[in-house]
This record gives C-alpha cells, sequence and structure tokens, in this order.
C-alpha cells in the first residue's frame, strides 16, 4: 500500500542489550540516521527513586 516506503529495517547493533546498555556500536544504521549514543542511567528511574518517592509521599 505504500506505507513505510521510506523506512529502514535493520540490526541496530546495540552494545549490550543482554546488560541494558542500548547505546549503539560504531557503524550502526541508527547513527547514519542521526541518532546519537547518550548516557544510559540519566533518565528513566533510577535505583534510589522508590526511596525518594516514599521521602515525598504526603502523609
Amino acid at each position: 500500500m505504500g506505507y513505510d516506503k521510506h523506512s529502514v529495517f535493520a540490526d541496530p547493533l546495540f552494545t549490550a542489550p543482554e546488560d541494558r546498555d542500548y547505546r549503539v556500536r560504531s557503524g550502526s544504521p541508527a547513527l547514519e540516521l542521526g541518532s546519537e549514543n547518550f548516557a544510559m542511567d540519566t533518565f528513566g528511574l533510577l535505583p534510589d527513586s522508590p526511596r525518594k518517592w516514599e521521602e515525598r509521599r504526603p502523609r
């Protein structure tokens, strides 16, 4: 039907997905499309999030 005719389907070449490291290796098609790697520990729920939430919860 013509949908996705400009899409790219390829292995992103993740660094170590089994260790939750989703940066991509050199030569990854994602880098060629303009994506950039960023630190995997600076977003989402961090290890101390549950404790911080409990400290801020109104009583």
